[in-house]
């Protein structure tokens, strides 16, 4: 496989000779001749992480992500003959920002400053993708969240608090063509 930078943030991908993987790979794919079965089907699949250089483009309310697949058109022709598209498919990655306040749980009125938290994508807390302190607000914020399931753990709790020992699993959610917040599972209201 040959990864080759095309323009800047585009990449093209070259895999020489596809068939053979798919033999290696799905054997049952074969007939008793070693014959491969016509109707087999191949997916693509990449992720694709947002940088910082996605929060410079402003304005738009969606990153769209295309991709189309260059094929060859004659098996014997060792990817030197006639080449054939698939047509273009467009991804929309929405990203949102996350806030939260730290409130004292008997006085909510009562905003904490100085907690901090890290955001994980895993629930093992093992990998961390924010980290954030509570301002004299008690806000906290994290920003280019996508849909996904994610883990909020409090490392340091305010001056004279206790910190929130078990991390919040919170998800935001595609539902019916809008996005939507839980915390460990119950929804949240949002503005």
């Amino acid at each position: 496989n040959i990864l080759e930078n095309v323009e800047g943030t585009t990449f093209k991908i070259e895999i020489e000779d596809l068939k053979k993987i798919v033999d290696r790979e799905f054997p049952e794919g074969m007939n008793k001749d070693k014959e491969n079965i016509y109707g087999q089907k191949i997916v693509l699949r990449y992720d694709a992480k947002l940088n910082d250089e996605a929060a410079k483009d402003t304005g738009r309310p969606g990153f769209e992500n295309d991709v189309r697949l260059e094929f060859s058109n004659d098996a014997d022709s060792n990817g030197k003959g006639e080449t054939g598209f698939t047509p273009w498919d467009t991804v929309v990655c929405f990203t949102f920002r996350m806030d939260g306040i730290k409130v004292n749980d008997q006085v909510p009125e009562r905003k904490l400053e100085g907690a901090k938290f890290k955001l994980y994508s895993d629930k093992d807390c093992t990998d961390p993708i924010g980290k954030g302190t509570t301002d004299k607000e008690g806000r906290v914020n994290f920003d280019r969240i996508v849909a996904g399931e994610y883990y909020l753990l409090e490392t340091k709790a305010p001056a004279g608090y206790r910190k929130i020992e078990a991390p919040l699993k919170v998800s935001l959610r595609s539902e019916d063509g809008k996005f939507s917040f839980y915390i460990n599972d119950e929804a949240v209201k949002t503005d």
